[in-house]
C-alpha cells in the first residue's frame, strides 16, 4: 500500500498538480489532498492508476 508521502512524491515527479492527478483518477482535488495529508486511506485503484501513469512516464515509484 502506498503511503501519503509516496503519493505526493510520485505526483510531483510526474509534474502534476493535485487537480491534474484528481482529473486523471476521476476524483476531486480535495480527495487527493486528503490522501496526501494522510486524512483518508489511499484506495487500491489509486495505486493501480499511479502505477500505469508511472510506467507510461518512466518515473520510478520507489525512493
Amino acid at each position: 500500500m502506498m503511503r501519503p508521502t509516496e503519493l505526493k512524491r510520485v505526483r510531483e515527479q510526474l509534474g502534476l498538480t493535485q487537480q491534474q492527478l484528481a482529473d486523471a483518477l476521476r476524483t476531486t482535488r480535495v480527495s487527493v489532498a486528503r490522501y496526501e495529508a494522510g486524512m483518508r486511506r489511499i484506495p487500491g485503484m489509486v495505486n493501480v492508476a499511479l502505477d500505469q501513469l508511472v510506467r507510461s512516464s518512466e518515473v520510478p515509484m520507489a525512493g
